[in-house]
């Protein structure tokens, strides 16, 4: 490790020294009229009655006192100086086969560039900050937990953003709690990651937390899909569409759910994919069932196909996915707006992270200025992870920090302690006691047909305890 601080140990004992030397000689020191009253008698009983020797005896007096306070604002005040030190972040996603991961890093670097000075360090991503855990393609969870080893070893790093997916986040939040490092996610939504039985079997070091996500969970974005539905669009008969399998850890069911609590009816069921229907036939049950919605959450093109079937015999029905069918333009290939042809007016994508109405369009606008492309997917959570571990830094007392490993302990526990407020392109947000976003919200997205892509139409909130 080198030592990036100077030789720490060397000023505090130094400090140490001077404060005690101030203090002993200040504790010996006595005031003019205390200094004279001593002296003057002893000059008068020697016959010394001459002014001008009584006028000297004052003014070195008045000399030694003012010694005395300067040897010790000079002891007490002042310290040798020191450079900054030069912190380092590490980022592990998935850089290849995930389109929505290298935009991330982009995201990370404009935040380092644009966020104001720090006093006492400097933050930097190096290069070989960047590390990738994907193989053949798709990420790889013991890739990820072997470039989470890595990072904890190396004491240049004092906080990690990612990973992009959750089962690797399963693979790497055990070893990042046991070295202490923080860890943020920007797109983690398995509820299983913070609470419950799963969450504990993965931290070694509970009462050290180390883990937190800006994304919102997958039944919290389930949720906010029925609160869609009932509270802002205004319809109470939904016809759910998924897979035969379980979907993204069976999110179709906590829509179910949640649909229910608000006063909402399933009229009716589909299936879709592998063992389930075609397009056409689930069309066709969509119309006979008499909804006034449509509910999916399945592959995208799969949804895709679904809504165009439905353009062809159906009334024009309001169409919600969660954030699967957000996967670009309809000049993407197998995109859902491309399977979905030109009838994708009344399509809604729900997408698992809020949108802060004013840091948002400006962080979208240093993208563009910056990159010469638009923020997609999850660059507004990867700048927000960015922003939550720089505000923590620049929260922190430099001058009580000695060394790289006090400040990745420092900037765990600033990051996670109860209370604190980040105000992110995502919103302003804390984290609760299992490092969820505090609160949790969604960015609504609609599909614009005459532009064949999407674009944010508003942010929902959920509730305390919903």
């Amino acid at each position: 490790m080198t030592r990036a601080f100077g030789d720490d140990q060397l000023e505090l004992e130094l400090r140490a020294v001077l404060h005690e030397r101030a203090e002993e000689i200040a504790s010996r020191a006595r005031t003019v009229p205390e200094i004279t009253a001593e002296i003057g008698p002893r000059l008068r009983r020697a016959g010394v009655q001459s002014s001008r020797r009584e006028t000297a005896l004052r003014l070195a007096a008045i000399g030694l006192v003012l010694l005395v306070l300067l040897a010790a604002a000079i002891a007490i005040g002042t310290r040798p100086t020191r450079p900054p030190v030069n912190l380092l972040l590490a980022v592990d996603l998935p850089l290849q086969g995930e389109p929505g991961a290298p935009p991330i890093v982009d995201a990370i670097r404009l935040a380092i560039r644009d966020a104001p000075g720090l006093t006492g360090a400097t933050i930097a991503l190096p290069q070989d900050g960047v590390f990738g855990d994907a193989v053949d393609g798709g990420a790889n969870a013991e890739l990820g937990a072997q470039n989470m080893r890595q990072i904890a070893a190396d004491p240049r790093y004092v906080a990690v953003i990612g990973p992009y997916n959750s089962f690797v986040a399963e693979a790497a939040i055990p070893i990042a709690n046991e070295a202490g490092i923080l860890e943020c996610s920007p797109s983690n939504t398995a509820p299983g990651l913070t609470r419950g039985a799963a969450a504990a079997s993965i931290r070694p070091r509970p009462d050290r937390p180390s883990y937190v996500r800006v994304a919102t969970t997958d039944d919290a974005a389930a949720t906010a899909s029925a609160r869609l539905l009932v509270g802002v669009l205004g319809k109470q008969r939904v016809f759910v569409v998924s897979t035969v399998k379980p979907w993204a850890g069976g999110r179709s069911e906590t829509f179910v759910r949640a649909f229910g609590d608000l006063g909402g009816v399933v009229a009716g069921r589909g299936a879709i994919g592998d063992g389930g229907d075609d397009p056409a036939a689930v069309a066709a049950q969509v119309k006979a069932s008499g909804a006034q919605a449509v509910f999916f959450d399945g592959p995208s093109s799969d949804g895709g196909s679904v809504l165009a079937a439905l353009s062809k015999i159906g009334p024009d029905l309001p169409f919600v996915g969660l954030d699967i069918i957000l996967d670009g333009p309809r000049s993407a290939a197998g995109s859902f707006l491309s399977a979905a042809g030109a009838n994708v007016g009344n399509a809604y994508g729900v997408f698992p992270a809020g949108t802060d109405p004013s840091l948002a369009p400006q962080v979208e606008a240093a993208y563009r200025d910056a990159y010469g492309r638009e923020a997609e997917s999850f660059v507004l959570s990867g700048h927000a992870c960015a922003s939550v571990i720089l505000d923590a830094i620049a929260r922190l007392d430099a001058s009580r920090l000695s060394g790289a490993r006090d400040w990745r302990e420092a900037i765990r526990a600033e990051a996670t302690a109860p209370g604190r407020r980040y105000e992110t392109a995502v919103g302003t947000i804390g984290f609760d006691a299992n490092g969820d976003a505090d609160p949790q919200r969604v960015s609504i997205y609609r599909a614009d047909a005459t532009a064949g892509d999407w674009t944010f139409w508003q942010m929902l909130e959920l509730p305390p305890g919903s």
